[in-house]
């Protein structure tokens, strides 16, 4: 427990407390901010990911190079985000504001280029659909054409990327706004230094202070400390990548599916089970990694078995019962072969 006299020496005036107690009501909203990063975050790396498809298929190199380090960018940025709180920057301010305000200014053009594009798109669709009649909506300008990019038929009609775009769009301007305000706020916080120590034993004041007044109100409640996750980031963005992964696999199978096309149907079915066993393989390997992390921990064995633990139980049980039958299936499927 943290004294007020310890927290005096810390802590030597109050404009740095009041930072202080700020930037911890940030570190608790943090949490929120998390899953808006994650959520538009996938939205921007599904937009990416069929960009990626679109212009590969048709050998639009020149395009490609662009999108590329735009996904860099977001990969980057996405990691960026999740670890803001537990930076503390102690020299070089001057630089570290400038590239803080390059990426502010980045952010920026990316979340007004998509806005023109959209309206450009919208504007494009609706004096196409008044002369030719309603059809899908194309993209119209997405990067910078080269002089003979439509000669190459990198933006020919029709494909998964022009149909599916329009409805990425917003993924990709709440992404930039939130961004955008991450980055000013980070700007704003070096106005004052605030170190590590001070934070954790304000943070600790504050506790102490909760669980005193908590034990007050309810004497004979038990002790419950709060688990916060502030080292949750790097799962949290690689189960972003593979949820990104999975979404965007998911969208080009079922529209490989579509008509009677024989070539459609067999990449359906390529790109089904390849992303069925890189998503096992994922599994497998966070299993092995869990048993080793979880082999120095002792076994408590307890009778008071709550209703998540028996819905993990039955999960499990399913799910073996299920890997097993489509094992058995293949097998046969091979020998009638």
């Amino acid at each position: 427990m943290v004294t007020a006299h310890r927290l005096d020496r810390c802590i030597p005036n109050k404009s740095i407390y009041s930072a202080t107690v700020l930037r911890i009501h940030s570190e608790l909203c943090l949490f929120t901010l998390t899953f808006c990063y994650v959520a538009f975050g996938v939205g921007n790396l599904i937009f990416v990911g069929l960009q990626i498809r679109h212009y590969s298929k048709r050998n639009c190199d020149r395009i490609l190079y662009p999108i590329y380090l735009h996904l860099i960018f977001i990969l980057v940025q996405t990691f960026f985000l999740f670890k803001n709180s537990q930076w503390t920057i102690k020299k070089n301010k001057a630089f570290v504001r400038f590239g803080l305000m390059h990426v502010l200014a980045s952010n920026l053009s990316v979340w007004l280029r998509v806005l023109v594009v959209e309206v450009v798109e919208s504007i494009v669709h609706s004096e196409h659909t008044d002369t030719h009649g309603d059809r899908p909506p194309g993209m119209v300008v997405i990067l910078p054409i080269g002089k003979n990019s439509n000669e190459s038929g990198c933006h020919s009609e029709g494909s998964l990327f022009q149909f599916i775009a329009p409805y990425l769009f917003p993924f990709i301007l709440e992404y930039s706004l939130i961004a955008v305000a991450t980055m000013l706020g980070l700007f704003n916080s070096l106005s004052i230094h605030v170190t590590r120590d001070i934070v954790q034993s304000v943070k600790k004041l504050l506790q102490s202070r909760l669980r005193a007044e908590d034990k007050a109100r309810h004497p004979h409640a038990e002790a419950q400390e709060g688990h916060d996750m502030d080292k949750a980031h790097r799962g949290i963005f690689l189960g972003m990548l593979v949820l990104a992964g999975t979404i965007i696999s998911i969208i080009v199978f079922f529209f490989s599916l579509r008509g009677d096309n024989e070539r459609g149907r067999n990449n359906a079915a390529l790109i089904y089970h390849t992303s069925d066993m890189l998503l096992h393989a994922l599994l497998l390997g966070s299993v092995l990694a869990a048993i080793v992390k979880l082999s120095t921990l002792k076994y408590s064995f307890s009778r008071n078995n709550s209703i998540d633990h028996m819905l993990m139980i039955f999960s499990m049980s399913g799910l073996i019962m299920f890997e097993m039958f489509v094992c058995l299936s293949s097998m046969l499927q091979y020998m009638h072969r």
